[in-house]
């Protein structure tokens, strides 16, 4: 009896949890899960940005100040634990771009959801979801895009592919590109290429929801 009761108790146990996964996965199908997971992520990578922007304008006015004072010789200048800092700063524009491109598709996803709750059912997502092509994404939104806002999406998709998370991709295809680099003036517009017009982005998305 007391094996028996064990069994059952532990039987009842799994189906309360069975239960428990499983209304924790349909509860996605209310939009506002994946809106507050994509403006969470773009809060996050609103910090990254800040934190990269102020460490790239304190290296530039260093570099600047070591020029001046003749501390750079010959192209070279040994960097101080300070310097050191600012440069290891300086590279989270690359997690920017990875969190930017993980908001987009939450948000995208979360429209999608909210016009067609039927992609979420039963043990699994359609597979109209199932994607991280952020252009594909936009245009099953019915969002309009010209020409460059698509190349700065097919540039985030390889972030949140690959190249936000991986030194390499799967394969070596993937990795060749044909981009064109951006004339920047400055170190910001060098490590933070378009923000304006992905912030800008944002905003269309506010107005499609």
């Amino acid at each position: 009896y007391w094996v028996e009761g064990v069994s059952s108790k532990s039987k009842n146990s799994k189906e309360a949890m069975n239960h428990f996964w499983k209304q924790q996965f349909e509860s996605a199908k209310n939009p506002a899960i994946w809106f507050s997971k994509g403006f969470q992520l773009k809060r996050a990578a609103d910090r990254m940005f800040e934190i990269s922007q102020k460490a790239l304008l304190k290296q530039e006015d260093l570099f600047q100040r070591s020029i001046k004072d003749g501390n750079f010789r010959n192209g070279t200048h040994a960097l101080t634990k300070k310097e050191e800092k600012l440069v290891l700063d300086s590279e989270f524009n690359g997690v920017y771009f990875l969190l930017i491109g993980f908001a987009f598709e939450n948000i995208l996803k979360g429209i999608l959801v909210s016009r067609n709750p039927t992609y979420i059912q039963g043990l699994k997502v359609d597979e109209r979801l199932q994607t991280h092509r952020l252009v594909n994404l936009f245009e099953n939104c019915r969002v309009s895009l010209n020409q460059k806002e698509r190349k700065v999406l097919e540039n985030l998709t390889k972030d949140i592919m690959w190249r936000g998370r991986y030194p390499i991709p799967l394969c070596l295809n993937k990795m060749i590109s044909n981009e064109v680099g951006v004339s920047a003036t400055n170190m910001l517009d060098a490590y933070f290429p378009n923000r304006d017009l992905i912030e800008n982005l944002f905003q269309k998305l506010k107005e499609a929801k």
